[in-house]
């Protein structure tokens, strides 16, 4: 028969191309089968689709098989998405058993918003080659070397989207432009072929199915598809470590998950030429594994050191009355200088030195999570059936240290047992945002009409670490102070000082851990600003600051307040001014996604690459109560447009890959704090509570 493949055909001829695919059907003998090739239409609502030159009904009266291209981002196939909702409206304007969806092998590269088809092996390129740690050209027998992957310290490592049956990565490019790669394997073509089975349509087409550099997996599950068989694939990455010795024999072998790339090894006593290399798997098989290079490595061969020959003893003379002399010290040769294990490259310049080493290793690439700030005051039954009504799982309270310990020592507790234990025995995960120091624990001399930090920063410590040993278990994140870029939060105009906070973290993250290792800690979250000293000090500088008198190793994750005002979550400011009418639009502290990707951009540049931003705070308010001044942006945010930008800004954070939990401001504020500004951002009972909880998670 004949396979018509013609694309991009203007919409002005849709009733000749009609007339052409009509009248070759009648031309052709029957018994051969007429194939036509649509193109991927545009949806206009849920229910109506724009096809352009392409007239499916009529098309598929004429033809035999109507070949649907199928959307490249690997989104689109999680349940309720656009390929769901085309085939719905597909089948019912072709004949199911006419349709056959264009698969492709290739895989999606996502930049600055733009998708652009890749060959498996290019995915899984920026993942890197093999990179040993330090510089050793020779190296002696019995030394311990490392190996790893050189491109995965500024990316998320392979993540799988189970609703879309996607593995995925995202990493900076040398430019800092962040890149995402969907991997197409045999799982996501597994998953795909799962809408051919479920439509009930005739069958499937697979492009670039013969290229050499696909997942060689996907053979075995189109044969299987043959006999009606869509098997279940999870495929797993790790990569495979061999070392050979120079006549090629293989004397090393281990595997570890990609997750996890790195690789030690004992440098055997035979000296030589080595080799070490890796290659990617999936499934552990080794058979159709990609090569990520080799490193050579020259073992010396240790040159025997003689004996010394000792020296004899003279004999006592029989009559001597003194004991004889001892004899010579005769002094052993050194041992062969052994070379110390090389050190990994630095990544960023050496951090000041405060003296305080870290108790426990810092955790990287914590889970995305859901969760929201609830007021402590409010309806704690009404907030927990709230909370799992919405899918989520964790839950934000800021407990004011001064509200606890009204002096040295002196714990008031309160109410905080109750709720804690309420919210943990529903299964739902606490943060506990701790700021706001004691005037007793303050230094004299600041502005005591603001919140401020203690004079010594162990006091805080103390404090935090008798929380963490108090509700291990039960609480399981706290974030180390709020806002400290603020003069408000800082102690008074002019006492912001990075340094300071930082040393309070270290003593914070020690005692915290100490008490309970499994603790979650999250730095104190600043606000995104462009106001000058003395009153504030730009966040992202902060964050520098942070860094360079040594934070990192200090913090599990990073709080981010990234505030979206009234602009799109992935709307970014580049410059300029959007509206000049409208204001609230021309500076990077207004937009929530570069908030986002400026403090990546930092964590990546201190080889933190590995850990995961926390938004402990965003939103979008609307126009509630109108008593604030600061808030006359909200009036641009009806209640629609607050449930569909907060949606999106977590859609966004699970796309991006670096973010951790997010927690939305704010649940019940709208109920227990109507007459303040907070109410602005409380979504109980609205438009964005339903959004949410109808929100794919």
């Amino acid at each position: 028969g004949i396979d018509l493949d013609y694309r991009a055909v203007s919409p002005e001829l849709r009733l000749e191309y009609t007339t052409f695919i009509q009248e070759l059907a009648e031309a052709l003998p029957d018994n051969k089968i007429l194939s036509v090739r649509v193109d991927l239409p545009q949806q206009l609502s849920p229910e109506e689709w724009e096809t352009g030159a392409y007239d499916w009904q009529a098309l598929g009266q004429a033809a035999d098989v109507i070949k649907i291209p199928t959307f490249p981002d690997p989104r689109a196939y999680r349940a309720g998405s656009e390929m769901e909702t085309l085939l719905n409206w597909a089948v019912g304007n072709v004949n199911r058993y006419k349709i056959q969806l264009a698969l492709s092998t290739l895989s999606t590269e996502q930049v600055n918003g733009r998708l652009r088809t890749i060959s498996y092996q290019d995915a899984l390129a920026p993942i890197g080659n093999v990179k040993m740690v330090g510089d050793n050209p020779v190296v002696n027998p019995g030394q311990q070397l490392g190996f790893t992957l050189g491109g995965l310290s500024a990316s998320t490592g392979i993540q799988f989207d189970r609703d879309s049956g996607a593995y995925w990565y995202a990493y900076l490019d040398e430019q800092d432009v962040q890149r995402t790669v969907y991997i197409e394997n045999a799982a996501s073509i597994a998953h795909k072929l799962q809408f051919v089975a479920r439509y009930n349509l005739r069958g499937v087409a697979i492009e670039n199915l013969l290229n050499e550099s696909n997942d060689a997996q996907i053979w075995s599950v189109m044969r299987q598809f043959l006999d009606l068989v869509i098997p279940p694939v999870d495929s797993q990455y790790s990569v495979i470590w061999r070392v050979q010795n120079d006549s090629g024999g293989v004397i090393s072998e281990q595997i570890v998950d990609l997750s996890s790339p790195n690789y030690s090894w004992t440098v055997p006593e035979a000296g030589g030429n080595y080799e070490v290399e890796a290659s990617i798997a999936s499934n552990r098989d080794s058979s159709v594994a990609l090569p990520r290079g080799n490193v050579a490595v020259l073992v010396a061969t240790p040159t025997p050191t003689p004996s010394p020959t000792p020296l004899p003893s003279p004999t006592p003379e029989v009559e001597a009355t003194e004991p004889p002399p001892p004899p010579p010290v005769v002094a052993a040769a050194p041992p062969p200088a052994e070379e110390e294990e090389a050190p990994p490259p630095a990544e960023e310049a050496p951090p000041a030195d405060s003296g305080v080493a870290a108790v426990a290793p810092a955790k990287g690439n914590l889970p995305f999570g859901y969760g929201i700030q609830a007021d402590p005051r409010g309806n704690t039954t009404a907030n927990i059936s709230l909370i799992k009504g919405m899918g989520f799982n964790w839950v934000k309270f800021q407990m004011p240290w001064k509200d606890v310990e009204g002096s040295p020592g002196d714990y008031g507790w309160g109410e905080w047992d109750s709720i804690i234990n309420s919210y943990s025995s529903a299964g739902i995960k606490v943060l506990l945002s701790i700021p706001k120091a004691p005037d007793w624990a303050r230094p004299p001399d600041d502005d005591k009409s603001v919140e401020g930090p203690p004079q010594d920063p162990n006091t805080y410590a103390t404090f935090v670490g008798a929380v963490a040993g108090r509700y291990n278990g039960k609480v399981h994140a706290i974030e180390v102070w709020n806002e400290q870029n603020l003069y408000y939060e800082a102690g008074g105009q002019g006492r912001i000082n990075p340094a300071a906070y930082t040393e309070l973290l270290k003593l914070s993250y020690n005692a915290i851990k100490s008490a309970n290792p499994d603790m979650i800690v999250v730095t104190g979250a600043m606000t995104p600003t462009g106001a000058p000293p003395p009153a504030a000090l730009d966040d992202v500088e902060y964050l520098r600051q942070m860094y360079a008198n040594g934070a990192k190793g200090f913090f599990d994750a990073v709080g981010a307040h990234p505030s979206g005002f009234a602009n799109p979550p992935d709307a970014l400011y580049q410059g300029g001014d959007f509206d000049p009418a409208r204001g609230y639009d021309d500076h990077r502290s207004f937009f929530f996604r570069n908030t986002m990707e400026e403090y990546r951009q930092v964590m990546v540049a201190n080889g933190d690459g590995d850990k995961t931003i926390w938004p402990t705070e965003f939103g979008w308010p609307v126009w509630r109560f109108a008593g604030d001044a600061r808030f006359t942006f909200a009036q641009e945010n009806s209640l629609e447009r607050q449930a569909d930008y907060t949606v999106r800004a977590y859609q966004l954070g699970k796309e991006w890959g670096w973010v951790g939990t997010m927690f939305l401001w704010n649940l019940d504020y709208n109920v227990t704090a109507s007459n303040t500004e907070l109410a602005n951002f409380g979504i109980v009972g609205t438009p964005t509570y339903d959004a949410l909880a109808g929100m794919p998670k």
